[in-house]
């Protein structure tokens, strides 16, 4: 298979994957996993369009590049929940106390609640992604974006690609003042954006490039796993001093305090482990070596 051909290929199947993932949320089948897939592979499929923006009519753009945005949002919302309640299952031992247990469970029933309260607006965007409209008008899109890319061949192709990888590039080094400044939360949660928009540019265009940018690639995905954990922690740590200050029960005030101290220093670790990565790439000029190699 030519490298066109790959390209094209592996954005057919993350469209497959799509409609598969909205097929088992609408079912209510795995939700949880359907949820963080489908969020993935939206994100996919967006930054596909972004990629190539240059040969796809404006209207056609609009159409899938603002539908997959569309939908990532409305799954923000109940992934983060969803990252919740797993740092709430691991912050703690298996058995606790009969009066701490039951802080945990309020605690749950707070999070489920929120959880439960969202389902009605995902499974809404997905009944719209899933109209008859939707999806053979996104796969004719497809058919003549494909047909134009294998008249341009991988090497013009590759060249395009590499001006966007660039551009990728740029607007996250546009973030590095904050590297060393953990208090900048939001502009640490902005710079991590920047890391996965990089990430899954150079993965979309991987086929083009024989390996010549994994080091980058790791880099980018080793910058988002961190920043994610780092801004998932930060959020639970805004949820449970919210749910402190409204607690007067003494019992479930210590018990959230534990929780409070234990996410706080797993956030901090996280944050170490950014800021590792990112100096160890400035160590051997992976950026030079994407910015200044011709």
């Amino acid at each position: 298979m030519d490298k066109v051909s790959r390209f094209t290929s592996a954005n057919r199947k993350n469209l497959d994957l799509y409609f598969s993932y909205c097929r088992n949320i609408s079912r209510g089948k795995d939700l949880v996993h359907s949820i963080h897939q489908l969020r993935v592979v939206s994100r996919r499929l967006a930054n596909y369009f972004w990629v190539l923006k240059h040969f796809v009519p404006a209207n056609d753009y609009d159409v899938a590049y603002k539908s997959f945005r569309r939908i990532i949002r409305s799954l923000g919302k109940a992934r983060d929940l969803d990252v919740q309640m797993g740092i709430l299952k691991d912050s703690h031992p298996k058995k606790l106390p009969k009066k701490e247990d039951a802080s945990l469970k309020k605690v749950q029933q707070v999070i489920s609640k929120k959880r439960d309260s969202l389902s009605d607006d995902v499974k809404q965007e997905i009944k719209v992604s899933l109209q008859h409209r939707f999806p053979k008008r996104i796969k004719k899109i497809l058919v003549h974006l494909n047909k134009k890319l294998k008249s341009l061949g991988s090497s013009k192709i590759r060249d395009y690609g590499k001006k966007r990888i660039i551009k990728r590039l740029h607007a996250l080094l546009g973030f590095e003042y904050y590297v060393n400044r953990p208090e900048a939360s939001k502009d640490l949660h902005r710079l991590r954006i920047q890391a996965k928009r990089l990430r899954f540019t150079l993965e979309t265009l991987a086929p083009f490039y024989d390996h010549q940018y994994d080091l980058l690639t790791a880099f980018a995905a080793g910058v988002q796993k961190q920043l994610g954990a780092f801004h998932d922690h930060e959020e639970w740590v805004a949820f449970l001093e919210e749910k402190k200050s409204k607690t007067r029960n003494t019992a479930q005030r210590r018990f959230i305090s534990r929780l409070l101290e234990h996410s706080k220093s797993q956030k901090m670790k996280c944050y170490r482990e950014f800021v590792k990565i990112w100096k160890s790439a400035s160590h051997k000029r992976i950026f030079d070596s994407v910015l200044y190699k011709k």
